[in-house]
């Protein structure tokens, strides 16, 4: 019988591994093996995630809450007792292990590093249904400690409320069949970051690209804490049609205390122009071309950042709604 791996480089699996390493992986390794700038990590399989729940004292009652519809009414409480049963489930060793192992390697690369947690479920970028937003993301960790924390709170956002509900309504297969991969990257140190549409979700016009852009993490976009700049490009001739300055009175840092973040107010001077060059514009937007054209021409929501004037990719999804 063959040995079943846990955990993967970054970038060593492609589109055709969404049921080993999840959605999110999957796609970044797709682009990682086009030369897409993508920061550094790696990837706990599914599999680690069912190690994960096979040791747990508690997987009777999971497996018993899981096997079923579970009723409108009891979404609330069944996700709570889901989430109470990984959070105090013990982390197996011979799990631990090579997560740490492998997160000190990087560590030695770099004696500062923070990295980012982040989901990737199996159930991310079906034909017709998008998880994106379901699971939480976790920043700014620094501590093997907290990774292992982080992981496992990863984990347990697969049992949200809103991911149950979303599961049991849109996507529409048995939650004994979702399991989550969790990649793990070196945190960009945002200046300014941001989301990008290959097609304009406002008007559906697949011939523009519209970018959201805000300074530090870009967290506060999609939590809704702040007013991003709103850029309109024309894809073909990556003429700017429209901008907007949005007012982006906060912030998201590293929190300088411990590890996670938070807001602080936007220095004024930075609030009151737009947060990116023309020249970042256009290297954003051939970024997007690409993606969109590996991923056979369907319109994709790209999460970015730029640290040191160096544009990153951090995760790229097809998008459903248009």
């Amino acid at each position: 019988m063959s040995k079943v791996k846990l955990l993967y480089e970054l970038g060593a699996l492609g589109r055709d591994a969404i049921h080993i390493v999840g959605g999110k992986a999957a796609h970044l390794g797709a682009l990682i093996k086009k030369n897409i700038p993508i920061p550094e990590g790696f990837v706990l399989s599914t599999s680690s995630f069912e190690r994960f729940l096979n040791r747990s004292p508690f997987l009777h009652k999971i497996r018993e809450l899981l096997d079923k519809e579970i009723p409108l009414t009891e979404i609330t409480q069944t996700s709570k007792q889901l989430q109470n049963y990984i959070l105090e489930s013990e982390f197996p060793s011979d799990l631990k292990q090579p997560i740490v192992k492998r997160y000190q390697e990087l560590k030695e690369q770099d004696t500062s590093i923070l990295v980012a947690v982040r989901s990737s479920a199996n159930v991310e970028d079906l034909s017709k249904t998008s998880f994106a937003g379901q699971a939480d993301t976790f920043l700014c960790i620094s501590t093997p400690e907290e990774l292992i924390n982080s992981i496992k709170k990863c984990w347990a956002s697969l049992y949200s409320s809103r991911a149950l509900m979303y599961i049991q309504q849109m996507i529409k297969v048995p939650f004994n069949l979702v399991s989550m991969g969790v990649v793990i990257q070196k945190m960009v140190r945002s200046e300014v970051s941001g989301v990008m549409f290959t097609a304009n979700v406002l008007n559906k016009d697949r011939n523009q690209v519209l970018i959201n852009a805000t300074c530090g993490f870009g967290e506060c976009i999609a939590d809704g804490k702040v007013e991003p700049d709103s850029i309109t490009v024309d894809k073909t001739t990556f003429k700017i049609i429209k901008t907007r300055i949005g007012t982006k009175v906060k912030m998201s840092i590293k929190n300088p205390e411990m590890d996670g973040t938070i807001l602080i107010d936007t220095p004024m001077k930075q609030q009151q122009i737009l947060c990116l060059t023309e020249g970042q514009i256009r290297d954003l937007v051939q970024y997007g071309i690409e993606i969109e054209n590996l991923f056979d021409d369907a319109p994709q929501d790209i999460e970015w950042a730029i640290e040191d004037g160096q544009i990153k990719i951090l995760q790229a999804r097809n998008i459903t709604h248009l």
